[in-house]
């Protein structure tokens, strides 16, 4: 069976005919064409990534470029300061880049000079184009877990659309067409702010509450199973260490995955069985190694759920069938 995530076969031509030697029928002397023109795909042929002058896939370039990056010379850019920059220190867009950037350049870099995926007109034939778009719809699902009360502002188009003219006024109860809701309506950004509204949600959204900080970071509270014990001076080295999550700010919402959970399934290892109340131990600590009460923190309940082969109704609806495994307050 082909893979379907390879790419997907064209039914009918894609675009245009370019000048001779930019089209995929020219191999094995195919040249991508600029980046200002839209590539053409003619029927029969397959979404690509990275083509060569045979219109075949290199995935040595986009293996490189996802995982370190390159130079135009092919060369890879050494990673001479791993880890999150400093604020003070220029980094390209690292520590204050938008979502929609991450979103943009995943597009560049996973398509490639004449690939598919980095072209606005034709991106959405990449089958990867999909698992890209919901995985931000995840990331920005956590986003607002961490910020609940940032939203869509009202603002100014200065450029306009197909359908709104320029310099119109745009909030979060625009139109956003030609996505319809009913025949007769469309989708606004408000009818999409909870996704648990739609019929589905993320299992990391789930996981672990936590109402309004009362204390403002940075602090972390760390995760023992089965340490009634445990303090401040617990080593993370102790056996019962599950893991911590870190704060800088007041957050509603953070992850807690201990081990035993199957990163990729989400099920919770069937050797994995404890008691919720008696063996689950928070310990919050500030930076300079001094404990506090979860309360201080704004923990006031923590709860623990497992996800599993999740089904599909007709409407692409996802019915949750996992387990919920109890709580336990603060």
């Amino acid at each position: 069976v082909r893979n379907p995530l390879k790419g997907f076969i064209l039914p009918v031509d894609l675009s245009y005919h370019l000048e001779k030697g930019h089209n995929p029928t020219d191999k094995p002397n195919y040249i991508i064409p600029n980046w200002t023109f839209v590539p053409f795909t003619p029927a029969g042929y397959p979404t690509i990534r990275y083509p060569n002058s045979n219109y075949e896939d290199q995935y040595d370039l986009l293996n490189k470029n996802v995982n370190h990056g390159v130079r135009s010379d092919n060369s890879e850019v050494p990673n001479v300061d791993p880890g999150h920059p400093s604020p003070s220190k220029i980094a390209g867009g690292s520590h204050f880049a938008s979502l929609e950037t991450t979103h943009d350049a995943f597009h560049i870099i996973f398509g490639g000079p004449g690939g598919h995926m980095a072209y606005l007109d034709i991106a959405s034939f990449d089958p990867m184009f999909f698992f890209h778009h919901v995985n931000v719809d995840r990331l920005f699902a956590l986003w607002q877990e961490i910020f609940p009360d940032g939203w869509i502002q009202q603002n100014i188009d200065f450029n306009g659309t197909f359908t709104d003219e320029m310099y119109t006024t745009v909030d979060e109860n625009t139109d956003l067409t030609p996505f319809r809701k009913t025949k007769t309506e469309f989708w606004k950004s408000s009818d999409v702010r909870d996704i648990e509204s739609l019929g589905y949600t993320y299992p990391q959204t789930q996981i672990f509450r936590k109402k309004p900080g009362k204390l403002v970071g940075p602090y972390a509270i760390r995760v023992f199973i089965d340490l009634k014990n445990a303090t401040a001076q617990t080593p993370v080295t102790s056996p019962n260490f599950a893991g911590l999550v870190a704060m800088w700010q007041k957050i509603r919402r953070q992850i807690y995955e201990p081990d035993g959970v199957n990163a990729t399934t989400g099920l919770i290892d069937s050797k994995t069985i404890f008691d919720i109340k008696a063996d689950i131990n928070l310990v919050p600590i500030l930076l300079d190694g001094k404990g506090i009460s979860p309360k201080k923190v704004g923990v006031n309940k923590i709860e623990v759920f497992s996800f599993e082969h999740d089904k599909v109704g007709k409407n692409f609806l996802v019915e949750n069938t996992g387990q919920y495994y109890g709580s336990k307050e603060f």
